[in-house]
């Protein structure tokens, strides 16, 4: 479970209308496969945020359980090979969590990044991330499907995993939106 939460911690996505407001967050579980849904806000601009959020090298920034990220490789087709290693712990549980993924533009603004089983520890992931600018604020609605390649106790799991992301959310947008005013 805390692997998972730190992978998640790693996309950085919170909901709010001001920064650490989370405005949305549902975690669902079935047959070992956990469905995310978050949304959250930030007063700053759509370039800058986009910016801040492929800014592969440096996820770090983003937030405290990301402790490693790196761009593996950048390919002509717009879409990126990453690195991210997170730490997390939850209780008395505590992760180390390495994710390789693909992550592409969706020709939209948005990106999607696809888990790279074997190379991960998640047996299988897809996220999708949709950026929208409403004047001064810029909106980011992201959702998840990932299975994670590591056992979570399947009755407190989703609980457990949803008051940890919403931690992580709020610390998430704070940083983006600094982040993305710095770049402004």
């Amino acid at each position: 479970m805390i692997r998972l939460l730190g992978a998640l911690a790693m996309l950085g996505l919170v909901s709010s209308t001001r920064a650490g407001e989370v405005e949305q967050l549902d975690v669902e579980h079935q047959d070992g496969i956990y469905n995310i849904t978050m949304t959250f806000s930030v007063a700053a601009p759509l370039g800058a945020v986009r910016a801040v959020l492929t800014d592969y090298a440096h996820l770090s920034a983003l937030n405290s359980a990301i402790v490693e990220s790196q761009v593996l490789l950048a390919r002509n087709d717009n879409s990126t090979r990453v690195r991210t290693r997170t730490k997390d712990c939850i209780l008395f549980l505590c992760a180390d969590i390495t994710r390789i993924e693909d992550v592409t533009s969706d020709g939209a603004g948005g990106f999607q990044a696809t888990i790279v089983p074997g190379l991960s520890d998640m047996k299988s992931g897809l996220a999708r991330w949709r950026i929208q600018s409403r004047k001064e604020i810029t909106r980011i609605a992201f959702d998840a499907r990932m299975e994670p390649d590591f056992w979570i106790p399947p009755l407190i799991g989703p609980m457990l995993i949803k008051h940890r992301l919403r931690t992580h959310l709020k610390e998430t947008a704070e940083n983006v939106e600094r982040l993305a005013a710095a770049r402004h």
